[in-house]
Parts: C-alpha cells; sequence; structure tokens
C-alpha cells in the first residue's frame, strides 16, 4: 500500500508508479479527477486523518478490497497513462494544429 499524506500535491506521479505494479493508494487529500474512488484503485480521506487510518485499516483487513485496487491499478494505468496513447493523442493535436489531415 502507498500512503501518500502530502498536504499540496497536483497528480503525483508516485501515484502512477504504485499503480502500475497493483499497489493500491491511499491518500490524506489528493485525488486527481477522483481516480482514486472513480477507478476503485484506493482511497482518499478528503483531509481526514482519521479517515485516512481507517482506510488504512480497511485494506489491510479486507482481502477482498485489497485484490480489486491491486487489480484496477495495472488496467487504469494502462488506459490512462500508457506512452503510446498518450503520443498518438499529442501527434493527433499537432496535426489538427498544422491544419493536417489525420490518417488513419
Amino acid at each position: 500500500m502507498y500512503v501518500n499524506t502530502s498536504q499540496a500535491e497536483g497528480f503525483p506521479n508516485t501515484f502512477l508508479q504504485a499503480l502500475a505494479v497493483g499497489t493500491p493508494v491511499v491518500s490524506l487529500i489528493s485525488d486527481p479527477d477522483r481516480m482514486l474512488e472513480t477507478h476503485a484503485t484506493g482511497r482518499c480521506a478528503g483531509g481526514d486523518r482519521e479517515r485516512l487510518a481507517a482506510d488504512v485499516g480497511q485494506l489491510l483487513q479486507d482481502d477482498r478490497l485489497w485484490e480489486s485496487c491491486s487489480g484496477n491499478g495495472p488496467s487504469y494505468v494502462r488506459s490512462h497513462h500508457d506512452p503510446g496513447r498518450a503520443l498518438e493523442i499529442l501527434k493527433e493535436a499537432l496535426l489538427e494544429l498544422a491544419g493536417q489531415e489525420i490518417r488513419r
């Protein structure tokens, strides 16, 4: 489990590194685009330290929840942060800016 207690952070690369190898993430405050909750890759405590402790405890005690979050992490990273996918999006945007057609 990766526990993030940062008070101010955008989208931590450490989240992606953890999720890519199936490590659930529990965060005190940061949950960019609500990805931890929406994609069931971990939990966000919304700034509540007691909730953070409870979320950590729940993940440690609930094997099903752990397995679910652990399994969802790598697929989230592949579908949303794959370098090949990002390259295609960038390529399409640059071609559009240059006024060229996108070949498929």
